[in-house]
């Protein structure tokens, strides 16, 4: 950036009129003129002067007032009488029109208070109303979401879950804010108004109080993915850096996106285009130096399945060759496996299902699929454990209390559904919900106390 260019974040709301142009007017005092309004305001370094701005709001030629650059006839007859009287346009930003004389004695443009009540009111509702529609939109999604997931500790293991419903919540945190700041200081502008007197704008300290909140919730917005996966990220959990990267993806076509409309000198398609293109470019780029520099191996190679591997906090780390317990540790005659691993986990809970297969095509030993749930939170286990089958509408668990001693567990229950012959054992441990929903084909009482067995040092041992 060129020292005699200097730019700085506005987040400009319509009842903050008066302290805005105070800002400028202090700025321009200090010898930087107003050059360009948008997210960024664009100043340029000058002579040092006393002149005055105001702030008009005015139609314009699109009805996606927040971006258009493109400014309405009604308004440019409108501009054109302001010019007349000594007021010039500076810049505009959607229905923001920025005017500026250097005639210390200039008129008001805009003298009557009821009418420009009015007009802030009726911008704002049409400023706001994308804002509303994406809110409204963003809450249904949640509650169906919600909905169709069922279960709290589900939600827990999915970093896309996660992320989506705290983003959520933040976001309608942001418009709730916004929408009652508005409200509360349009009323008391509405009894000022009608008791003829002036419209009691924001002063400069009450903005600056409330750009450092917005920036403040901004700054959690955009943190907040980053904090739900890059721990992960960097520990090689492959789908923790998968859902990195796609948020950071996101955000980059954002940034990106606000940046051309802001520019304004590409078309639609151009802008969609390159905005694609270049938020893609950045997101190769990512991925490249983040395994370069943290070494993280995209394939692995097979290696002994002896332990499971965790990360600081417990969560388990999908690895397709290493699992905990393969299907010949509680089949000796199963000599040749297959061993794979997939799951999900989040910086509250994960969940991972491990299959051990037999690939001998002259025995049948069958297979061994079971699952883990992880979580320091006790009622995340308890829901894992409540709604086991619950998102699955072909099953209907019937569970019944056994002796958990043989598992060393506190708790064990067996759960079966005889229309599909399903049969799950559900183990509880400290931090640990052990389902081991499929066993040998016809698992007698000795296969059943080598499965305890097996299992009951895996994870009872570690209680």
């Amino acid at each position: 950036m060129s020292k005699d260019t200097r730019k700085k974040l506005m987040l400009i709301r319509y009842s903050d009129l008066a302290a805005i142009c105070e800002q400028f007017e202090q700025m321009e005092a200090e010898g930087w003129r107003l050059e360009s309004l948008g997210l960024l305001a664009e100043y340029r370094r000058c002579e040092p002067r006393k002149v005055r701005y105001s702030a008009e709001l005015l139609d314009t030629a699109s009805p996606l007032a927040i971006s258009s650059p493109e400014i309405s006839d009604g308004s440019l007859d409108y501009i054109d009488l302001c010019e007349q009287t000594g007021w010039s346009l500076v810049s505009h930003y959607g229905l923001l029109h920025i005017f500026r004389t250097e005639d210390i004695n200039a008129p008001e443009i805009v003298t009557d208070p009821v009418e420009n009540l009015h007009t802030i009111k009726r911008s704002t509702i049409r400023t706001y109303l994308l804002m509303w529609i994406g809110g409204v939109l963003l809450i249904s999604a949640l509650i169906f979401m919600f909905a169709v997931t069922k279960s709290p500790a589900i939600i827990a293991t999915d970093y896309n879950i996660l992320f989506y419903s705290i983003m959520g919540i933040i976001a309608i945190s942001i418009i709730g804010e916004l929408s009652f700041y508005f409200l509360f200081w349009y009323m008391k502008a509405k009894r000022a108004v009608s008791e003829s007197l002036p419209i009691p704008f924001n002063d400069t300290k009450a903005v600056n109080r409330a750009t450092m909140r917005d920036r403040i919730l901004i700054f959690v917005l955009m943190t907040t993915p980053f904090l739900l996966f890059v721990p992960d990220a960097l520990r090689g959990d492959l789908a923790a850096l998968g859902s990195f990267m796609k948020c950071f993806f996101w955000f980059a076509v954002f940034f990106t996106t606000t940046y051309f409309v802001q520019v304004g000198y590409r078309s639609t398609a151009k802008t969609i285009i390159a905005t694609v293109v270049f938020a893609f470019s950045l997101t190769i780029l990512m991925i490249v130096t983040v395994i370069s520099t943290l070494n993280i191996t995209l394939i692995r190679y097979p290696g002994p399945a002896a332990e499971i591997i965790t990360d600081a906090r417990g969560n388990f780390v999908p690895d397709p060759y290493d699992i905990p317990v393969t299907l010949s540790d509680v089949n000796p005659a199963a000599e040749k496996c297959t061993n794979w691993t997939h799951g999900k986990s989040s910086i509250i809970a994960g969940l991972y299902t491990y299959t051990s297969k037999s690939t001998d095509p002259d025995m049948d030993q069958g297979y061994l699929q079971y699952k883990i749930y992880h979580s320091h939170f006790e009622w995340l286990l308890q829901s894992y454990v409540r709604d086991l089958g619950t998102n699955d509408p072909n099953i209907e668990y019937v569970r019944e209390e056994i002796e958990a001693t043989l598992w060393g567990a506190q708790k064990a229950y067996i759960a079966s559904d005889d229309r599909v012959g399903l049969t799950a054992w559900i183990l509880v441990y400290d931090e640990n919900v052990l389902v081991i929903d499929t066993l040998d084909k016809n698992p007698g009482a000795a296969v059943i106390d080598k499965y305890a067995e097996v299992f009951g040092e895996f994870l009872g041992a570690e209680n």
